[in-house]
């Protein structure tokens, strides 16, 4: 009887390890497939579908391994689901025929939770590792489209300026950029000064090549405040000057061609058609002020559980691309609210594992690492958009909030076996 429990205990634990080793695979190319999908789109003149149904196989899987181990996870996300229904049902009332985009956008958004009940419960695969993995190979696919662009093959992010080869949102992938970068910095940390300033370097280097003021900001705050929090202030004080003194340099050393660069040019002239209020948020401030009495119109229930795509298309304009204001108005204050709530709680967890575990350096450091990209995120969707809703992002934000229980839970596993 014993050998048999042990037997079938063996296959489990096989069967458990082969699941976490799919989902994190299929995670791990899914910016080459998003780039992918973007050369086919591109120049095989046809919309490709590739990157949705690879989004949609990855969220599937993640959705049986949390409904199949059961528990509260799993009642968890039947409540999501059925929430999301509860939403469709009430925006059938603005019309029936965008309920297929409102489905779309609510799955974009809840993402995140999907990746995070399910990989938060993994065990036997280093999560250390599988980060520098990711970190190597989004880095490359990264740079390779960047070089496609400079040599003319791919888009721009914005008309004239701005690398992104075959992606198609540039804002997306700067939000990207700084998860990846997080947890780069992270690692380069513990290899030294040299490897942590040109990993900083690096990511700058990337960020600015794509041109987005959320992405430069996101890596340039990134840069200083990850050594001043995870060592001590003076060290990261010392990492700070290091970098800001070199890219003093470099500036001073292409003065002319950063002042007159499309992305300082761009930023001037909304500065002087609109203040610093139109320079960092590009008009969408503008397209809040035009939609917002709009939806304030709406009857209590409109205005508790939103209105969807069909009711946004009777506003002078869809979305303010401010990615809170649009949840609102497309879901619903109340959606709002246990949005925020739930992420909200996912920080405070993952707070109190930080103090819970202050001797795993390992488990301090990713904690670290998943509040602060949290906190920078939810700021670029606040003054950029093209975060909350969009899968490329919000599945490696997923990922970040994860990866400290995925640790604790490796670590225990470790020291079972």
């Amino acid at each position: 009887m014993v050998k048999k429990f042990q037997d079938h205990s063996v296959l489990l634990t096989i069967s458990e390890k082969k699941i976490e080793k799919f989902i994190l695979s299929l995670i791990l190319i899914q910016l080459a497939i998003d780039a992918i999908s973007g050369f086919f789109s591109l120049y095989l003149n046809f919309t490709s579908s590739l990157s949705l149904l690879y989004k949609i196989v990855i969220l599937l899987v993640c959705l049986i391994y949390i409904l199949g181990r059961g528990g509260m996870a799993s009642y968890l996300m039947l409540a999501i689901l059925s929430y999301g229904l509860i939403l469709l049902i009430t925006n059938l009332f603005q019309g029936a025929s965008l309920i297929p985009t409102d489905f779309s956008e609510y799955v974009k958004l809840i993402t995140p939770i999907i990746i995070f009940l399910s990989v938060s419960s993994f065990k036997y695969i280093d999560p250390k590792r599988y980060i520098v993995k990711v970190v190597l190979f989004s880095s490359l696919v990264i740079l390779i489209n960047i070089c496609m662009s400079l040599i003319g093959i791919g888009t721009s992010s914005y008309g004239s300026y701005g690398m992104k080869g075959f992606f198609y949102a540039a804002n997306a992938l700067s939000g990207v950029i700084c998860i990846i970068a997080a947890w780069a910095f992270t690692i380069a940390i513990e290899k030294g000064r040299a490897v942590y300033v040109l990993s900083c370097f690096l990511f700058l280097l990337m960020a600015v090549a794509i041109g987005t003021k959320s992405g430069i900001l996101a890596v340039g705050l990134l840069s200083f405040l990850l050594p001043v929090i995870l060592r001590k202030i003076s060290t990261g004080s010392v990492y700070y000057l290091m970098i800001t003194s070199g890219l003093l340099l470099i500036s001073l050393y292409y003065y002319d061609i950063i002042i007159n660069s499309a992305i300082i040019e761009r930023l001037v002239y909304f500065y002087d058609t609109g203040g610093l209020t139109r320079a960092i948020l590009s008009d969408r401030n503008e397209f809040m002020d035009a939609l917002f009495p709009y939806f304030l119109g709406l009857s209590p229930i409109d205005l508790l559980f939103g209105v969807g795509y069909s009711g946004l298309y009777h506003f002078p304009k869809p979305l303010t691309e401010l990615d809170p204001i649009d949840i609102i108005m497309m879901f619903g204050i109340f959606t709002m609210l246990l949005y925020a709530s739930f992420l909200f709680f996912i920080l405070i967890k993952i707070f109190r594992l930080k103090r819970k575990f202050s001797n795993s350096i390992n488990i301090r450091n990713l904690s670290t690492n998943a509040i602060l990209v949290s906190i920078i995120l939810i700021g670029m969707s606040t003054i950029a958009g093209h975060i909350l809703f969009n899968g490329m992002t919000t599945i490696f934000w997923g990922l970040a909030l994860s990866l400290p229980f995925w640790q604790k839970n490796y670590s225990i596993n470790k020291r079972v076996k």
